[in-house]
C-alpha cells in the first residue's frame, strides 16, 4: 500500500479506448475515407490513362498545372493527405502511425519513396521513371508554393501543411469526444479515477496525457477535477502536435523542426505555458495507463525515471503500469505484451543511466516492489 505517496497520472491512448472513443489513427483515417478516394482517383486517372506519368509529363503540350487541376475539393487537401492516400495501403492503416511515417520520409531511405526526391522534382523539373506518387505531390507543392528554392523553404511548406494535417485530426478528436461524452467518457473516466483512489496508490497531484481530449473529470469522493493540473503532453485537439524521435536527428539538420521535442516548443506559442511544467508538483510515484511504451517517447519518460531516482536502491520511489483486460481470451497475450514492454524501457533506461551492477535493474526493481503491475476491472 503507497497510501501517503504522492502520483503523478501519465494517460496513453488507452485511456481514450477505455472511455470508448474511437481515436486510434486508424479511426481518423476511416474518417478520411472520402477524401483520400478522391486523391486514389487523381491518380489514377493518370496512370489508368498512359500506364505511368512519365509517359504524359513527356508529351510536348504537358503543362504541371494540369497535374494538379484534375484533383476535386483540393482546397480540403494537404500534402500530408496526399501523401497517406497515395503511400499507405488501406490494409495498412490498421498499422499506421503517423509520427513513425512521418520519420520514414525524412531518414529511412529503404523506404521508396522520400522528400529529397519530390524537392528535386520541384526545383528543378527532373524527375526518374515509376515516381508516380512524388510527381503528383511535387504538382501539388509547385502549385501551392510556386517560389520554393531552398531546403528551407520546402520545409516551411512541409511545416505548414502538417499544420493543416494536424488541425484536421484535432477536428476528428473533438467531435469524436463531444459526442460520446455523456454516455462513454464520463461514466468510464469517473470509473478508473476512483479505482486509482480507492486502491491505496495515493494522492494524485497532476495529471499528463499524451491524448488529445480535454477531460474534465470530476472525483466522486470530493467533486474536486484531478484534471485541473492537467498537462497536454503533444497539445489538445485545438493544437494537436505530431513529431518525430528527436534522437534520430541531428541537432544541426533542419529536419530538428519536425522533431516532438521542437514542435511542443513551437506549442508553448499557443498554450498556456504553466501547462507543460512537467515538475510542477513532488511526486515519488508514476501511474502509466494505456500507453504502449513504445521508444518514440522513451525520451519523455526517462527524465521522469531520473527524477524519481529509480536506479537508488534506498529510494522508495515507484513505477505503477495499470492495464486493463479488454479480451478475456487474449488475457495471457495481454499480460505478456505488456511485461515485455516494461522489461524494455527499463532495460533501455538502463543503458541510459549508464548502470553498472551484477544484476539488471528490472531484476533490482521487481525485487524491491518498486515496480507494480495493476488490473482495472472492465466492467
Amino acid at each position: 500500500m503507497r497510501n501517503n505517496s504522492r502520483v503523478k497520472l501519465v494517460l496513453g491512448n488507452g485511456f481514450d479506448l477505455f472511455c470508448g472513443l474511437k481515436t486510434k489513427y486508424i479511426d481518423f483515417f476511416k474518417s478520411e475515407k472520402r477524401k483520400y478516394d478522391e486523391i486514389k482517383k487523381w491518380r489514377n486517372f493518370f496512370i489508368g490513362k498512359e500506364g505511368n506519368l512519365d509517359v504524359y509529363i513527356k508529351r510536348s503540350s504537358f503543362n504541371w498545372e494540369k497535374l494538379w487541376e484534375q484533383l476535386p475539393n483540393e482546397s480540403e487537401c494537404n500534402i500530408w493527405d496526399i501523401y497517406f492516400a497515395l503511400e499507405i495501403g488501406e490494409n495498412d492503416y490498421k498499422w499506421c502511425d503517423i509520427e513513425a511515417e512521418m520519420l520514414k520520409t525524412f531518414i529511412n531511405h529503404e523506404k521508396k519513396f522520400n522528400w529529397d526526391t519530390v524537392f528535386s522534382i520541384v526545383c528543378n523539373r527532373n524527375y526518374d521513371d515509376e515516381l508516380d506518387h512524388e510527381i503528383l505531390m511535387a504538382a501539388y507543392i509547385i502549385h501551392k508554393a510556386p517560389l520554393i528554392l531552398t531546403w528551407a523553404d520546402f520545409y516551411v511548406f512541409l511545416l505548414q501543411e502538417l499544420n493543416k494535417f494536424e488541425k484536421n485530426f484535432g477536428e476528428y478528436v473533438r467531435n469524436e469526444y463531444e459526442t460520446n461524452y455523456e454516455d462513454k467518457v464520463l461514466p468510464n473516466a469517473k470509473k478508473i479515477i476512483d479505482f486509482f483512489e480507492n486502491k491505496g496508490l495515493g494522492k494524485i497531484v497532476s495529471t499528463e496525457t499524451f491524448n488529445y481530449t480535454d477531460n474534465n473529470i470530476k472525483s466522486e469522493s470530493n467533486g474536486i477535477s484531478i484534471f485541473d493540473t492537467i498537462h497536454h503532453i503533444n497539445g489538445n485537439y485545438n493544437n494537436p502536435i505530431f513529431g518525430i524521435d528527436s534522437s534520430k536527428i541531428k541537432v544541426e539538420s533542419p529536419i530538428v523542426f519536425f522533431t516532438k521535442v521542437a514542435r511542443r516548443m513551437q506549442g508553448l506559442t499557443q498554450i498556456n505555458n504553466d501547462s507543460f511544467l512537467t515538475f510542477g508538483f513532488d511526486f515519488d510515484t508514476l501511474i502509466i495507463f494505456g500507453h504502449s511504451l513504445n521508444e518514440h517517447d522513451y525520451s519523455y519518460f526517462f527524465p521522469i525515471f531520473d527524477y524519481l531516482d529509480m536506479t537508488n536502491i534506498t529510494k522508495n520511489t515507484a513505477l505503477v503500469f495499470a492495464y486493463y483486460i479488454y479480451d478475456e481470451e487474449k488475457r495471457n497475450i495481454i499480460l505478456l505484451d505488456l511485461t515485455s514492454r516494461i522489461i524494455r524501457i527499463i532495460d533501455a533506461y538502463e543503458s541510459y543511466a549508464g548502470v553498472k551492477k551484477a544484476h539488471r535493474l528490472i531484476d533490482s526493481l521487481t525485487a524491491q516492489g518498486r515496480i507494480i503491475l495493476k488490473e482495472i476491472p472492465n466492467s
